[in-house]
């Protein structure tokens, strides 16, 4: 039984053998890849716990209602007031695009004088025309 099974135990020790050199190339080449991008990647570990830590921080702050956000979040005569404002600036903001209109139609130049009238009839006279 073993004469008979030697070839196929000798192709699987073969086998084997094969694989384990594959097996210690890619331990190696592993190897170095970890130890060429280690500290890279070290790196951003760190970063990533430093920015979770500041990202805590702030929703923290947030919640204390520190801040004009968290000020917002949590006071609610700040939420009035920033509708106040910005309600402010839309009708500011419409102001001046009638006063751009304005000038695109009369010229900026009657914005600042008043334009003169006249009391004087169509016929010339000069009489005062009745109401």
């Amino acid at each position: 039984m073993i004469h008979s099974n030697s070839p196929v135990v000798g192709e699987a020790v073969a086998n084997l053998k094969t694989f384990s050199e594959k097996l210690n190339t890619a331990v190696a080449d592993l190897n170095r890849i970890i130890s060429t991008n280690g500290p890279g990647v070290e790196a951003a570990i760190q970063n990533l716990r430093d920015s979770s830590t500041s990202i805590k921080q702030v929703t923290a702050d947030l919640q204390a209602g520190k801040g004009l956000v968290g000020g917002l979040l949590k006071d609610e005569n700040m939420k009035m007031d920033a509708a106040a404002a910005i309600s402010n600036a839309n009708a500011m903001a419409a102001s001046f695009g009638t006063l751009a209109s304005n000038i695109n139609q009369r010229g900026f130049w009657s914005m600042l004088w008043k334009p003169k009238h006249t009391d004087k009839n169509q016929d010339g006279s000069g009489a005062a025309a009745s109401p």
